[in-house]
């Protein structure tokens, strides 16, 4: 008897750890199929924090310029910013913050 619930909890548990995967590869799938539209520059962060009065210009790993592509790799809303994680031309990754002379669409 203890066995037949052992099992039935570790199958239950390894269903819903299946779907909340599922579930997370579907969500970044359709974080990627957004597109950003440089409109005038853009400072790229290293870390997901927002700039601010903390940061300053601190961990600013490059500036975007209009006309310049970047690969949309997550987007991240919080309570009071929302967060894009790009991809670089150059293979490095950051982070641009809603909406600094960007615009993103789907």
């Amino acid at each position: 008897m203890k066995r037949r619930i052992l099992v039935g909890i570790l199958t239950l548990a390894a269903i819903a750890a299946g779907i909340g995967i599922a579930l997370l590869v579907v969500d970044i799938h359709e974080d990627r199929q957004y597109t950003v539209k440089v409109t005038g520059n853009v400072r790229v962060y290293d870390a997901e924090n927002p700039p601010g009065y903390t940061r300053g210009e601190e961990g600013v790993i490059e500036i975007l310029h209009p006309q310049d592509r970047v690969d949309v790799l997550r987007i991240m809303s919080h309570d009071d910013f929302q967060a894009i994680k790009i991809r670089l031309k150059d293979g490095r990754e950051g982070y641009i913050f809603c909406c600094e002379n960007f615009e993103f669409s789907k």
